[in-house]
């Protein structure tokens, strides 16, 4: 987006600004986080007030007439959103983008502050897990976020019927799918020994609904179809979620056939997407996964749940194998397919590389944004000539 003449300004929270290279040439603004110090939030915001006063004192009675207008707020929650609002007071956006419902909510002051269109990003669990195990305000928090957004993201088709389910969104949904930097995440030759085992990665956080259970019930019926094979999981996640996870790997006796790699920069999952044979997603819900996307680049062939968006980016029997979800044995019939028959599995990573050319594009991405950034502006320009 700013290579398309985009200013584009982010907020962070502020123990991950250490991270701000990854995001240049993007502005990045450092928003409080509630983990740290009391006084170094006071003090982060004295700083702020006094900067906003001296600079645009008519901003700073806007942050704290919009912090005030919250029915039924205590004065400790409008003092909390006063000081989340600071660090963003001074900017004066055409659009804002919420990438989470969550966030929306958290910052629903910004909206009287900047009165500009609102963009919410819909991307998985937000919409499809946690309504359903976070009780009755995570529903009613996605509802809220849903209903004042002027326009919602979504990464699949199958999100935006989800989200439609929670407030009427067809309207003003918009679906946008992940993508894909297709010259980092790339093929490279590697070895080719049919006698070695035949590896196989999966890239995603150690909690529950990346269905690992299900993955390593898999490679043990594989290991006992007598195909040597090798598992990598790369992510990480809570100690229980780990525990549990060995202690799978110890009763189903998987021993040196798994390996969990923990969290990777991003050189090196490529570089282990790079040697491997195949990708595993045993996810049970998803938006539209970016780990297969990543891997679908680096021309390996997708064993994927059939949760979600996935059947939007794999087709099956062309970039990969669709299964069902929490099938453990169709999961390991369909790798022993790609084990067995090295030319399908090459056609089939040839075709998901492919695919991430035609339709899963960084430049592709940013132009489907651009568009709906336009259209809001426009739109939000002719309300304003209308009297509106």
């Amino acid at each position: 987006l700013s290579e398309k003449g985009v200013r584009v300004f982010v907020g962070v929270s502020a123990p991950l600004i250490s991270g701000k290279e990854i995001l240049a040439p993007a502005q990045v603004v450092g928003l409080p986080h509630w983990r740290q110090p009391a006084l170094v939030r006071l003090a982060h915001a004295l700083l702020g007030c006094c900067r906003l006063a001296v600079a645009a004192p008519e901003r700073l009675l806007a942050v704290l007439r919009a912090s005030a207008h919250q029915r039924g707020a205590s004065l400790r929650s409008q003092i909390k959103k006063a000081i989340s609002l600071l660090p963003i007071a001074r900017l004066h956006p055409d659009v804002l983008h919420f990438e989470w419902p969550s966030a929306l909510c958290d910052y629903l002051p910004a909206l009287k502050l900047f009165q500009a269109p609102v963009v919410v990003s819909c991307r998985g669990r937000q919409v499809n897990i946690e309504p359903l195990t976070g009780g009755p305000e995570a529903g009613s928090r996605l509802r809220m976020a849903l209903s004042v957004a002027d326009a919602v993201h979504c990464v699949s088709r199958a999100i935006a019927e989800e989200a439609n389910r929670y407030a009427p969104i067809a309207h003003k949904a918009c679906v946008i799918p992940p993508a894909v930097d297709a010259g980092f995440f790339a093929p490279v030759p590697h070895d080719t020994d049919p006698n070695r085992p035949f590896r196989i990665v999966s890239v995603g956080s150690l909690i529950w609904l990346k269905g690992y259970e299900y993955a390593l019930l898999a490679l043990r019926k594989l290991l006992d179809a007598n195909v040597p094979a090798f598992y990598e999981i790369v992510g990480d996640g809570p100690k229980s979620e780990r525990q549990r996870i060995l202690y799978t790997a110890w009763d189903l006796q998987l021993g040196s056939a798994l390996r969990l790699c923990g969290s990777q920069p991003p050189e090196r999952v490529r570089d282990i997407l790079q040697s491997a044979d195949a990708f595993l997603h045993a996810s049970v819900s998803e938006g539209l996964p970016n780990a297969v996307l990543e891997a679908m680049a680096c021309g390996l062939p997708v064993v994927a749940a059939d949760c979600s968006g996935v059947r939007e980016a794999v087709t099956n029997g062309v970039e990969g194998f669709v299964v069902p979800l929490r099938a453990p044995a169709a999961m390991a019939d369909a790798l022993r397919t790609l084990a067995t028959n090295r030319t399908l599995a090459r056609t089939m990573g040839t075709a998901g590389r492919q695919r991430v050319l035609r339709e899963f594009t960084l430049e592709k991405q940013a132009d489907a944004f651009l568009q709906l950034y336009r259209s809001l502006v426009l739109s939000k320009r002719g309300e304003h000539r209308r009297g509106k």
